[in-house]
């Protein structure tokens, strides 16, 4: 019910990720998130990455892994995250940017 629920919209797993020092991702990285405690941590992932290079069906890999282990998930990538953020609908907010991410502009490359 939970994967359900998720709208997770690839049925990828860990094991289907491929990891590569070209993508710069490796398999240690996959190892630590694969237990999920950045969730009790209240920790988030944020995945970069050119176009075509597997970052929603990493995100929907991690995600059905959290389903598996029982915690709630919602996949949503981000043009329909901000579409509710900006729209309020189902009271989504981000309350806070991350502070990389505020710091960074077009202009402003890292």
């Amino acid at each position: 019910m939970l994967l359900k629920l998720s709208k997770i919209r690839f049925n990828s797993t860990l094991e289907d990720i491929r990891c590569s020092t070209s993508r710069n991702l490796y398999p240690e990285q996959i190892q630590t998130l694969s237990d999920c405690t950045f969730l009790q941590r209240t920790e988030n992932i944020l995945i970069t990455g050119p176009t075509g290079s597997g970052k929603s069906f990493l995100a929907c890999a991690l995600g059905n892994q959290a389903c598996m282990m029982g915690h709630k998930v919602y996949y949503a990538n981000m043009n329909r995250l901000s579409e509710k953020n900006h729209a309020g609908k189902n009271g989504w907010k981000l309350c806070k940017t991350p502070e990389p991410v505020r710091k960074s502009s077009p202009s402003d490359p890292g």
